[in-house]
């Protein structure tokens, strides 16, 4: 509890108005204690009061010259860190970022955009982004979206739709975006990250699919060739059986034997050319 305390309180004094209030207190103090403490060595010498007047002042320049490099210092570190990683995220060819207006309509957006999409930046300023949506949209992601523009709360939002790029591929991104006012508070526009997961769901319907072929075999197994397999096994016991059958009955338990075979050959065969699908 008391670390979590100490944190917020050091984390406020990085505010500006923190910093300047500091800053402000510090020279108030500094010129007062300064002033008194000539007054109480000096005396009434103004030779020697203007000679330490003048180191004071050299002092506090040299004090806020290292505390103003330091502060400054601090905040290009912190710039340049935010600056690494946001290029290696950028470097990623499947991220993306893009701005929109208050109606929706791209007004920015970074390279790795226009290399996902084929387009250049030119054909896609200015579009509205559900225009780019292939199929379009349903009314209900057009209503959740018109809600989200009309809307006064800050929370984020994320949509999913299809894309035809320029050489006529399908595309599929995951928006992520939320919404931006400017220092008047009146324009507002929104900042949306752009991720392209057009491999994973490709793989996840594979898989998708793969996983009902199991299923699909599995059940043949189980059932369609169960059951003449269960057939020719029963009449193989028959047969074996002297004296329960008589020759009329032997004959046709054979050519059920040899229908159940031929069903077993069928469903064999079929289930050998659903696994080399």
């Amino acid at each position: 509890m008391k670390g979590s305390i100490f944190r917020s309180k050091l984390l406020s004094l990085r505010k500006p108005e923190s910093i300047a209030g500091a800053y402000l207190i510090l020279g108030l103090v500094w010129i007062t204690l300064s002033d008194r403490l000539v007054e109480l060595m000096f005396n009434e010498d103004i030779t020697q009061i203007s000679r330490f007047q003048l180191f004071k002042g050299f002092f506090y320049v040299l004090l806020t010259s290292l505390l103003l490099h330091f502060l400054i210092r601090r905040l290009y570190d912190q710039i340049s860190k935010r600056n690494r990683e946001l290029e290696l995220v950028f470097t990623n060819p499947d991220l993306g970022m893009l701005k929109l207006d208050s109606k929706g309509v791209l007004t920015e957006l970074t390279a790795n955009i226009e290399i996902m999409t084929g387009y250049s930046k030119q054909e896609l300023i200015g579009k509205l982004i559900f225009d780019l949506a292939y199929p379009l949209p349903d009314e209900r992601n057009l209503e959740a979206f018109r809600q989200i523009i009309q809307s006064d709360h800050k929370e984020g939002f994320q949509f999913q739709f299809s894309v035809r790029s320029k050489n006529g591929e399908e595309i599929i991104f995951n928006l992520f975006g939320m919404r931006i006012l400017t220092k008047q508070n009146k324009v507002r526009s929104f900042i949306v990250a752009v991720e392209n997961v057009t491999v994973q769901l490709r793989s996840l319907q594979n898989l998708e699919a793969k996983n009902k072929q199991i299923m699909d075999l599995a059940f043949d197994q189980s059932h369609l060739v169960r059951a003449p397999l269960a057939r020719i096994m029963a009449i193989t016991y028959l047969l074996q059986e002297e004296g329960f059958l008589s020759e009329r009955e032997k004959a046709e338990q054979i050519k059920k034997l040899k229908e159940s075979s031929d069903e077993l050959d069928f469903h064999v065969r079929n289930i050998s050319q659903k696994m080399r699908v």
